[in-house]
């Protein structure tokens, strides 16, 4: 229980980062198309293991959702990850391949964050010396409700070089998990403090080109990013993050495309409105996967081959 526990803290904190910037409705309420999409190229470094693939981020338009109770309209951002697993674990080698899909819902003013989710699967290979074959299954199924939604504390409205400002984030969530074996619920509640600075603008190359960015730098409890925004792409074109345990994430934009390219705003406003789309989900698979798999290893006996007949196999809501 207490990995669990453990767990949940690292994916909590992980959703965060959508939180980051505040926003001026007037300017920003209408600055997302549905069919705007961004692609990134990403790569994570957790302790003997790497994790390689594709980040597809989409905006999805107005829709309602039943959040506390009460059925409310809300921007959908939409995000799936297909990572390919290598490197070592538990004296084995490992192959595999993880996905993870989230949904955020954000109020139609803001953009703030008022409701996360996300569903997270994994098959994994490992190979004991000198031929011995073990496979792993298993998901997570999380939803995190954040209250308020924006958190609390000073926010600029519009932002400069050399800006400072903390926001603290209240968040109630709850965890389906099955480990391969049995399926474990928990929930519970806490608060994450997180700095942001405003440390410069550089221009910045990456697959899809070189874009001039607002580079903002982000601070928590147990970790930090650095956040290259692009006011043209309408998104991070580049992330940088780690946590204390040593893992490192990096995703680059490798492609974008906007539903509608009419009434762009190009303000500074509009720039602060092109930070939301982006972090939180890369923060979530970075921290996700750096946790200590090991304390409580899930590993198969040989003979104990996955039977995907036995349920469950899937979490509830599962939408990958």
């Amino acid at each position: 229980m207490a990995m669990l526990v453990k767990l949940q803290c690292i994916l909590i904190v992980a959703l965060l980062a959508v939180l980051a910037l505040p926003l001026k409705s007037s300017a920003v309420a209408s600055y997302y198309r549905e069919g705007d999409m961004w692609l990134y190229e990403v790569t994570e470094y957790s302790d003997s293991l790497v994790y390689t693939g594709i980040w597809n981020a989409s905006y999805q338009g107005i829709t309602s959702k039943l959040i506390n109770g009460e059925v409310q309209d809300v921007h959908l951002f939409l995000s799936i990850w297909d990572l390919q697993v290598t490197g070592t674990f538990d004296n084995a080698t490992v192959t595999g391949y993880e996905t993870l899909t989230e949904r955020q819902y954000t109020d139609l003013d803001n953009y703030d964050t008022m409701l996360s989710e996300y569903n997270q699967s994994m098959t994994w290979q490992l190979l004991y010396p000198p031929d011995v074959y073990v496979e792993m299954e298993g998901w997570i199924y999380n939803v995190s409700v954040y209250s308020p939604p924006g958190g609390t504390g000073e926010d600029p409205t519009y932002i400069s070089v050399g800006d400072e400002w903390t926001n603290t984030y209240p968040i109630e969530y709850t965890t389906t998990e099955y480990d391969g074996f049995s399926t474990i619920q928990y929930s519970g509640s806490l608060e994450e403090t997180v700095h942001y600075t405003v440390t410069g603008v550089e221009a910045v190359t990456v697959p899809e080109g070189t874009f001039s960015c607002t580079v903002i730098h982000e601070e928590y409890d147990d970790g930090g990013a650095t956040r290259w925004i692009s006011n043209k792409v309408g998104s991070d074109v580049m992330i940088v993050a780690y946590n204390d345990g040593g893992g490192e994430f990096t995703a680059e934009l490798t492609y974008y495309s906007f539903g509608a390219r009419s009434d762009r705003p190009g303000s500074t406003t509009a720039l602060v409105a092109s930070a939301i789309v982006a972090f939180a989900a890369a923060a979530l698979v970075m921290l996700l996967f750096v946790r200590k798999r090991k304390a409580e290893s899930q590993v198969r006996q040989p003979e104990e081959v996955y039977d995907p007949s036995r349920p469950p196999v899937s979490p509830p809501g599962q939408i990958l």
